[in-house]
């Protein structure tokens, strides 16, 4: 060790530089082996990383580097926009029934940075800027980290509040697979709030934070690691549930036949006009080969989230030329690129990318049959 060096601090930077390269956490032993100094001492030195939160623990003891550590990172307001622009591509341009937010983290409290007001006359309003309640929904998804009273918070994946005038669903952003840095809440007037609404809220809310963390770089979404989070037992999905993931942003895994037989699938990207599923294929695409003669095919589209939603469809495809009377996509195969980059990148991908439709043709598929499930077979007690 150099001779400049205070050796407990160069210790405590060790073992947070040990933990920063182990994503999933590392169990009190397994740092023993790193740590060349007294037991005794390297638990004093987790209590005290732990007590500034720069470490967390897990429901499995395992330790993690703790929110502390984002405030020292120089590009928190590029995070900041970046989650804010994040937000904006999923929610905008859906219809939304009730008022959604996106807050973070705050010395005053949580904050809301972003908004899209419901659809309704009747609606909760949130201004950019305000700081929400610690007893907020938002504000619980924030602390359960470091709470041990919101254990049914992290099992959940979710929070919810409420008060005499608004129940608030909220569930974490996670850019980092796991520790929530950004939380997307969504708010009911409590006359609204049935057991139904709420349910599909539950839903609702899940869906957009996990596509957020997609989009700004998770690889999954397990909010703080939880093995915890529940599945349901399999049901029908609602006919709402439906309508939204055929009109969301989730891609769909189209599944048909080759020229010898051999199963071939492939993720597209699609727009579903309430009649047909509509598709573009690029110049030399295989797919669009396979299913020239109307041949049958199948999507899916699922969340790879709790509770596992998804929806099966089955029929038959057709190409259909852009001039064709049949092709009411509306600006022909163009139209439905740009609008598929805009639901899909965001805003600008729809001028930036897709000034061309040379080579590209539409395929229609008529669906004969639609299923919605979600959740697992119950296990027989």
């Amino acid at each position: 060790m150099p001779t400049n060096e205070v050796p407990a601090v160069a210790r405590a930077l060790r073992l947070m530089e040990t933990l920063a390269a182990a994503p999933h956490g590392l169990a009190a032993g397994e740092l023993e082996q790193v740590d060349d100094g007294s037991r005794s001492g390297m638990y004093a030195l987790l209590s005290t990383l732990r007590s500034r939160e720069w470490l967390v623990q897990d429901d499995q003891g395992r330790y993690l580097v703790g929110p502390a550590i984002r405030r020292l990172v120089p590009d928190a307001d590029d995070d900041e926009a970046t989650a804010v622009d994040a937000f904006h591509a999923v929610v905008d341009g859906d219809d939304q029934d009730e008022t959604v937010i996106l807050a973070v983290p705050d010395v005053d409290g949580p904050r809301v940075v972003a908004r899209v007001l419901a659809d309704r006359v009747v609606h909760a309003s949130f201004r950019v800027g305000d700081h929400l309640a610690p007893t907020s929904a938002t504000a619980m998804v924030l602390d359960a980290e470091l709470d041990p009273t919101l254990d049914e918070v992290r099992a959940a994946g979710l929070a919810v509040a409420s008060d005499d005038d608004v129940v608030e669903v909220a569930a974490p952003v996670c850019r980092d697979d796991h520790h929530p840095d950004a939380v997307v809440g969504i708010a009911i007037p409590r006359q609204r709030a049935t057991p139904a609404v709420l349910e599909a809220t539950r839903d609702h809310a899940r869906a957009v934070a996990a596509d957020m963390s997609r989009r700004l770089g998770a690889s999954t979404w397990r909010p703080w690691g939880a093995e915890t989070t529940p599945i349901g037992a399999a049901r029908e999905l609602r006919g709402s549930e439906v309508h939204d993931l055929m009109t969301g942003r989730l891609g769909a895994q189209l599944a048909c036949l080759t020229d010898s037989g051999t199963p071939h699938v492939v993720p597209l990207w699609f727009e579903y006009d309430g009649d047909h599923v509509w598709l573009a294929a690029s110049p030399g695409s295989s797919w669009a080969r396979y299913v020239a003669d109307g041949a049958p095919v199948s999507l899916t589209i699922e969340e790879p989230w709790p509770n596992l939603r998804r929806v099966f469809i089955q029929g038959h495809a057709r190409p259909v030329a852009d001039d064709d009377p049949a092709a009411t996509v509306d600006g022909g195969v163009l139209g439905l690129r740009r609008r598929l980059a805009q639901r899909y990148l965001g805003p600008a991908a729809a001028t930036d990318h897709m000034a061309s439709s040379e080579g590209w043709s539409l395929v229609s598929v008529t669906p004969e049959r639609i299923i919605g499930r979600a959740g697992l077979q119950a296990v027989a007690s």
